[in-house]
């Protein structure tokens, strides 16, 4: 056989593996990464981190907006206010909520221990994703 053909022949080989290979997403196959529990109305959770959990919907829309801008007194200001029956309180990691409404990125929850016990309160739903109890 001529050098030549040879050569052509073992080139387009390596080009067909090469883009086998590449179609292919490399040579190691990973798994997909676990999903998350859902979370459920109804279900009890423990918070992830410490959160401030707000009031109503309107309080923790505020909430944002403080946080947003930078303005720590206005968010200093909430937390202040509830203790005169006010929009916003602290809740401790791993203290444990019952979930009550979800929408799109925040969660109603009753407190179920500690301080704010049978409070309502609205926050992020980032702050008790994952946790399922």
């Amino acid at each position: 056989m001529n050098f030549r053909i040879v050569r052509s022949l073992v080139f387009s080989c390596l080009v067909c593996l090469i883009l086998t290979f590449i179609s292919c997403g490399g040579s190691e196959r990973t798994a997909s990464p676990p999903q998350e529990p859902e979370l459920e109305i109804g279900g009890d959770y423990p918070v992830m981190m410490d959160v401030t959990a707000c009031v109503t919907e309107k309080d923790l829309d505020e909430l944002g907006e403080f946080i947003t801008a930078g303005d720590e007194e206005g968010f200093k200001q909430m937390i202040v206010k509830k203790v005169n029956n006010g929009t916003a309180f602290r809740l401790d990691k791993g203290t444990k909520v019952k979930l009550i409404d979800m929408g799109f990125g925040w969660v109603k929850v009753r407190v179920l221990e500690g301080a704010y016990q049978n409070e309502l309160g609205y926050f992020d739903t980032e702050f008790i994703k994952g946790f399922n109890n």
